[in-house]
């Protein structure tokens, strides 16, 4: 992994997705870019010295250069300023200039916080990260308010057991080559059936001829509430990031989790969700 844009709104809520965007820059030795998308609501909304409305207006760049290194002074060491790149990008619309963006200046990841909920229920319900999912070939790590993590040992990465999703796996394995991160692959079923059990020993066959990466395993969690089963086993494994992949609308995991999501999700999860188009 070589490049990561954290995309900040200077909001209390991106905060922790500074810090881990940072943390994940040191870990892989991936080079960081603090971006801002110059948008009139997103500065006045902020809680950080605000530049004049003619400079906003104007889209004086080294104004805003300066606004983002005040937020990340204030959060991070002066010895981690040294290592970021700032940019600023001015738009009306912040998913499409993200997109344009990322695409422009060969970024591997980008991470974003989460407005007022945990990743889960922003993945699941819709939201700019939702959007940037839909648009963008990379992953998007989403980091809720009050993540705070500075180990990377536990992944644990859901799959339908579709062979799609060791393509996907593969695709987010690089990220992590330089590290001693342990993959736990799950799948979450309703009830145990015999077909089942088929599909997952195929799966596990396919999975480990067509994925080098050593450190990795493969379970399967039985659970009539499939979102339970999957919070109950991230929580065994002390896992620290989720990895799921982005599906349709009319797919069965997705219509379960969104079934009375709001009240059942409510701060379950603290940790981020790494998710993939």
């Amino acid at each position: 992994m070589n490049n990561i844009v954290y995309a900040t709104d200077y909001s209390n809520n991106s905060v922790s997705a500074l810090k881990y965007a940072y943390f994940l820059s040191t870990l892989t030795g991936a080079s960081l870019t603090v971006l801002n998308v110059l948008e009139y609501p997103t500065i006045w909304n902020s809680d950080v010295p605000k530049p004049t409305f003619e400079d906003f207006e104007n889209g004086a760049k080294g104004a805003y250069t300066k606004l983002m290194k005040e937020f990340c002074a204030k959060h991070l060491s002066a010895d981690a300023l040294a290592g970021i790149t700032f940019d600023t990008e001015k738009g009306d619309n912040v998913e499409e200039t993200l997109t344009a963006y990322v695409a422009e200046n060969s970024t591997d990841l980008i991470v974003l916080g989460v407005h007022g909920m945990n990743p889960l229920q922003e993945f699941f319900m819709g939201s700019t990260t939702q959007s940037l999912i839909a648009n963008l070939s990379i992953p998007v790590v989403a980091v809720p308010e009050l993540s705070v993590s500075n180990v990377l040992t536990t992944v644990v990465f859901a799959t339908t057991l579709q062979k799609e999703d060791i393509a996907t796996l593969k695709k987010v394995l690089p990220l992590f080559e330089n590290t001693n991160t342990t993959i736990k692959v799950v799948h979450v079923a309703e009830r145990k059936s015999d077909e089942k059990i088929v599909a997952f020993t195929e799966f596990k066959e396919f999975l480990y001829d067509a994925v080098p990466y050593s450190n990795k395993s493969l379970d399967i969690v039985y659970n009539e509430d499939i979102l339970r089963g999957l919070l109950n086993f991230i929580t065994a494994q002390k896992a620290q990031m989720i990895v799921m992949k982005e599906r349709k609308e009319t797919s069965a995991l997705r219509k379960v989790f969104h079934k009375d999501l709001v009240k059942r999700m409510e701060s379950q999860t603290k940790i981020p969700l790494m998710s993939i188009k």
